[in-house]
């Protein structure tokens, strides 16, 4: 079911909820990565799988979801993180996971170190811990590559510049809070042999 969510900045986040009969309601977040959205890769099918309902959404700036799209948008990722966490639990849902891919995940590990009530399980999905190796930056295939992407939003297609500002902001973020990672949370990272 399409769910669309005002954020503090009246933004549109736009998901789909799978529901499925579970006493109590428990809620499994699914975030995308940098240039995807709520169906991207395996999201749909998971959302389907789990024994859990299940909320796939698009960030601000990405797919059906209203706001500026931002090639380094870490912190207002985990803004509508909250945003979303709060709407579901406001209709007495326990959010007992996040699986996250990529940048969403960057983002998912700032949420679960900051939410309220800790999450028992958090799926970290080729999330990186360290932000500011310059070579990385400005010298992979993939962030050349970057410099002019496509991507859509509200199906329309169009081209996110990444800029230095970007890169800098990027390099900036400080990953040090998964040291406060809750002990009752269980966290799982999955990476695979080529991811950076």
């Amino acid at each position: 079911m399409e769910t669309r969510i005002e954020n503090d900045h009246n933004e549109t986040i736009v998901g789909i909820l799978v529901e499925k009969e579970t006493y109590p309601k428990k809620l499994v977040l699914i975030a995308h990565g940098e240039f995807g959205d709520k169906n991207s890769l395996y999201q749909p099918l998971l959302a389907e799988q789990l024994p859990y309902s299940t909320f796939r959404f698009d960030f601000r700036g990405h797919g059906d979801s209203h706001g500026q799209t931002g090639y380094a948008n870490m912190a207002e990722d985990v803004q509508d993180l909250h945003t979303v966490a709060d709407y579901f639990e406001n209709r007495g849902y326990d959010i007992m996971a996040v699986i996250a891919h990529s940048r969403g995940s960057t983002a998912g590990l700032k949420y679960a170190t900051t939410c309220d009530k800790p999450l028992s399980h958090y799926v970290n999905i080729a999330g990186r811990y360290i932000m500011n190796d310059y070579g990385i930056h400005m010298h992979s295939p993939e962030v050349q590559e970057a410099l002019n992407r496509q991507t859509k939003q509200n199906g329309k297609t169009f081209v996110i510049k990444v800029t230095a500002a970007d890169l800098e902001k990027i390099k900036q973020w400080d990953s040090s809070h998964v040291s406060r990672m809750p002990k009752s949370t269980c966290v799982l990272t999955c990476h695979g042999l080529k991811d950076t």
